[in-house]
């Protein structure tokens, strides 16, 4: 019979823990960059579409 110490199955356990948060922390921080360029490009248009619709002025008073 094989003997399977804590050790020995605690390390790939963890392992793999380790790999499946940084895989899951990459993809989450590459979803949050193409949402923070599609943030950008709504922000930069929508400066272009106010500046020709209201004469050039940025400010509501």
């Amino acid at each position: 019979m094989v003997h399977i110490t804590w050790e020995q199955l605690c390390s790939p356990c963890a392992r793999l823990l380790l790999a499946l948060i940084l895989f899951g922390a990459g993809f989450a921080l590459k979803a949050l960059w193409w949402i923070a360029v599609i943030v950008l490009v709504v922000w930069l248009l929508g400066f272009v579409v106010r500046t020709a619709d209201s004469g050039g002025r940025w400010y509501r008073w």
